[in-house]
C-alpha cells in the first residue's frame, strides 16, 4: 500500500495559539517533570531492582514507597484538582474529594473556554463565524458552589447533586 505524504507549510498568519490566558498556568514545568519522574518509577524503584540483580537484599517497604509516592502525586496535582492516582482518593473524606473535583472542573472549564476562544479568533477571522457554547457549567457557577461548600451553605450531598446536573 503506497501512500503519498506531503508537507504543507501553513503561514503563521493562519495559525493560532491556545494558552491559559490571564488565569496563569496551573502547573509549573518543575511540577510536571516531578510528576513524570514519579510516574516512571513503578511499584519498585530502579535502584532496588538493580540491587536484586546484583544479588543484594535490601530491606525495602514497597507499600510505604507506593503510599509516599501517591501522597507526593496528590500534593503536586492539588492545584489542578486532578485525581492522578486513586491510591489516596479512597483515603480522602467526601469533603476533600469534592473540593478536588470542583477544582478539576474549574480547570477543565478554563481549558475549554481558552480553546473555544482561540478557535473563535480563527473562525471569525477566516469564516466570519463563531462557536457558541450552551452550557450550565461556567467558571462562575463552579466557583460559587466551591465557596458555598467551604462556608457550609451547601452540604456534600447537595454539591454532588449539583455537579451531576452540570454537563
Amino acid at each position: 500500500m503506497n501512500k503519498k505524504v506531503q508537507i504543507i507549510q501553513i503561514p503563521k498568519v493562519n495559525t493560532f495559539k491556545i494558552g491559559w490566558g490571564e488565569t496563569g498556568r496551573p502547573l509549573k514545568e518543575k511540577q510536571l517533570k516531578r510528576i513524570v519522574r514519579l510516574d516512571k518509577n513503578a511499584v519498585i524503584p530502579e535502584f532496588v531492582l538493580k540491587a536484586q540483580e546484583n544479588g543484594k537484599e535490601l530491606d525495602f517497604d514497597s507499600a510505604l514507597y507506593s503510599d509516599t509516592k501517591n501522597k507526593e502525586m496528590a500534593r503536586l496535582t492539588k492545584n489542578l484538582g486532578w485525581s492522578i492516582r486513586t491510591g489516596l482518593w479512597n483515603k480522602m473524606n467526601d469533603y476533600y474529594r469534592l473540593k478536588r473535583m470542583l477544582k478539576f472542573r474549574e480547570v477543565q472549564i478554563i481549558a475549554r473556554d481558552q480553546i473555544v476562544k482561540a478557535l473563535n479568533q480563527f473562525f471569525e477571522k477566516n469564516l466570519n463565524n463563531a462557536i457558541v457554547l450552551e452550557t450550565n457549567a461556567t467558571l462562575e457557577k463552579v466557583s460559587d458552589i466551591r465557596s458555598e461548600l467551604d462556608s457550609g451553605k451547601l452540604s456534600v450531598q447537595e454539591v454532588a447533586s449539583l455537579l451531576d446536573k452540570m454537563d
